[in-house]
């Protein structure tokens, strides 16, 4: 493999792979544990998963408890490295994005994190998928790792070239990167500046159809029903992304009144810990590589199924969303050779937008989600002289261009007249908040290596006083509230470690104005002020699925956390 050859050559001492998501580390796990049993050919090694709940992953559990009494040959996960700060000290880890990043902020003991990543094979995922902040913070790791010798592994289907050229200056700020190698390509840079690369040929070229539907916000949760009621009629899976989670379970309930016999899934960020395990696992187990896919179905999920999970679907229907996240919803579209649908053999992606012939085209809750001006540019690619149209794009090839078009500094696509006001005011919003962002990453994180090489002092007068990602943090985030599950009358006592753990697996966070500012007001449970996974939750007493101290809140494992829409913003 090319990790093991790479390995050789530099003498790296293990890798870390990183993540978006929970969900996706998750899902790397499995598929991290049977490349190293193959790898290692006996040897065995120390593999962690590495994310805020990982203890609660049942691989995991597994791969810890195989360490009691491992042999030689053994993928394990030591004791010694489960405690916290001390999995990056293992020889592989996979996990979130947000663990590397802990190594090139100002946060308590950071440098364990970083000595715990130096000489390794550093691989960062999706790198296309990340805010101004975050970006930032990958910029000054970037440049962190390649002092201490770790080689570093950029992974993205849909980056655009200024961010490619921004990332590799990150590595070395000196190199001179050439315009001939277009996507797909690799590109690789030495650690004195040295960049080959090369146009990947000879990829055979598959068609994705994207096919704009033109709905009002109010009507767009009636129109998604009835085309999945009508491409589905004569059976296949579907794919249904949404934006929101409020609008994905109005889509799921909508579609099981219009389609009683399909099975329907919704997967979005609102289930509890031990829900999402369970939604995850039937994912891959109906639409994975060798799943067994029912005749007729449907998944309903928010951004949570659009990067690294390995599923497929013959249809998918999305919000609109920037282009490069649209192409990204395409991939878990046609993903596997599988026999389909007759009527579903093309690559169909559905995208619903609003009526560009509008001087303020109505985004809907998507506002709220995606910058305005680049859902502008998006839309445009399928609105021409007053109408839409549908477009084929060939892919690999065809990606490149389309990304381009949007986010290049001089789009190919012209703005129409009556939509420039709109477009200036919301490219002017969005410059502004990715300047904001940036310059509190700045503030957070470490200085860029290269500005303190010579300063021997820099880093032993950095300040070690904030308080882990409690006040120093990963990303930006509104802030949330963690709710706890429970029945009415259920005891808050905690009297073990594994029974504090039970409990935490029914936790449900949101970030709901109205609901934060309603536990926020309440006390905290004397029982939980001693546990460091319970202390930051309150309970959320439910009977019979309904909240019974907060009106228009409903929990249930068929729909997850339920926000009544008057209280959802």
């Amino acid at each position: 493999s090319i990790y093991a050859r790479v390995a050789s050559r530099d003498r790296l001492r293990g890798m870390y792979y990183g993540l978006p998501t929970q969900a996706t580390g998750n899902a790397m796990l499995p598929r991290m544990t049977r490349f190293l049993e193959r790898l290692d050919q006996g040897r065995g090694t120390e593999l962690h998963l590495l994310h805020a709940n990982a203890d609660l992953n049942p691989l995991y559990e597994s791969l810890r408890v195989a360490a009691i009494n491992a042999q030689e040959q053994d993928v394990i996960a030591s004791s010694w490295f489960t405690a916290r700060k001390r999995g990056l000290l293992a020889s592989h880890g996979v996990g979130t994005i947000d663990q590397a990043l802990l190594a090139a902020l100002k946060v308590r003991h950071f440098f364990v994190r970083l000595f715990g990543l130096a000489g390794k094979l550093v691989v960062l995922d999706e790198v296309h998928a990340y805010d101004a902040y975050m970006i930032e913070e990958i910029y000054r790791l970037i440049g962190w790792l390649a002092h201490c010798q770790t080689s570093i592994v950029l992974l993205s289907a849909t980056l655009p070239a200024s961010r490619r050229a921004a990332l590799i200056r990150a590595f070395h700020p000196d190199v001179s990167i050439p315009q001939e190698f277009h996507y797909p390509c690799v590109i690789g840079v030495d650690s004195v500046g040295n960049v080959q690369g090369q146009s990947i040929q000879g990829l055979s070229e598959d068609e994705i159809h994207i096919i704009p539907v033109m709905s009002p916000s109010n009507a767009k949760i009636v129109r998604i029903s009835s085309l999945l009621t009508e491409k589905l009629a004569a059976g296949g899976c579907a794919a249904c992304i949404m934006n929101t989670v409020g609008e994905a379970q109005d889509l799921y309930e909508r579609a099981k009144q219009d389609m009683d016999d399909t099975q329907v899934i919704l997967f979005h960020s609102r289930f509890t810990l031990e829900r999402k395990l369970d939604i995850e696992a039937d994912l891959l187990r109906y639409y994975g590589k060798s799943g067994k896919r029912p005749e007729k179905a449907i998944v309903i999920a928010t951004q949570v199924i659009e990067q690294s999970l390995d599923v497929d679907f013959d249809l998918m229907v999305s919000d609109i969303a920037p282009i490069d996240l649209l192409l990204q919803r395409a991939g878990r579209l046609h993903r596997h050779e599988r026999k389909r649908p007759g009527h579903l053999c093309d690559r169909n992606l559905f995208v619903t937008m609003p009526d560009f012939a509008e001087e303020f085209p109505d985004f809907g809750a998507s506002r709220w989600v995606y910058a305005r001006d680049v859902l502008i540019r998006t839309g445009l690619l399928f609105f021409r002289d007053g109408r839409y149209s549908a477009r084929s794009i060939l892919v690999p090839s065809g990606i490149s261009p389309l990304i381009e078009s949007v986010y290049s500094e001089k789009p190919t696509s012209p703005i129409p007249p009556h939509l420039a006001k709109a477009a200036d005011e919301w490219k002017i919003e969005r410059l502004g908040t990715q300047n904001a962002k940036t310059y509190v990453a700045a503030a957070d994180a470490l200085m860029k290596v290269r500005d303190c090489l010579y300063d021997p002092d820099y880093l032993g007068v950095v300040s070690n006083d904030f308080d882990d990602e409690r006040v120093v943090a990963t990303r930006i985030s509104r802030p949330n509230v963690t709710l706890i599950v429970l029945k009415e009358g259920e005891s808050l006592t905690v009297k073990s470690r594994e029974a504090t753990r039970r409990l935490y697996a029914r936790s449900v966070t949101t970030d709901n104005p109205g609901t934060l500012e309603y536990f926020k007001s309440q006390p905290q449970p004397a029982e939980w002020q001693e546990s460091p996974l319970l202390r930051n939750s309150w309970p959320l007493f439910i009977r019979e699925g309904v909240s019974i101290d907060r009106s228009g809140l409903t929990y249930s494992n068929e729909l997850g956390l339920r926000i009544d829409r008057s209280k959802r913003r």
